[in-house]
């Protein structure tokens, strides 16, 4: 938006705060700026909005448990397994 690009990686999840290392480079670059803002506008005509009412809608019991499975998966099985395996190369 103001002729700055970010680069990177920079994930707010449990594995990223406790295993993951983020890296995000800022570049003041003006046409790989231009490049992300022509990436973004490509990237959001194939996109739609979502409502919390149609989001709503869509929760029948198998997504709500096929959600709960995928975060037990992802901010529980998944952190231990990766500390695990970094215990075994030390």
């Amino acid at each position: 938006m103001d002729h700055v690009v970010f680069v990177g990686s920079a994930n707010l999840d449990s594995r990223s705060a406790g295993i993951n290392y983020e890296v995000m480079v800022r570049s003041h670059h003006p046409e790989l700026a231009a490049a992300g803002r022509a990436a973004f506008a490509a990237d959001l005509t194939r996109s739609r909005e979502i409502t919390l009412a149609a989001w709503r809608a869509e929760q029948t019991w198998w997504t709500r448990v096929r959600g709960f499975c995928a975060r037990l998966l992802l901010t529980r099985i998944d952190p231990w397994l990766a500390r695990a395996q970094l215990r075994n190369y030390s």
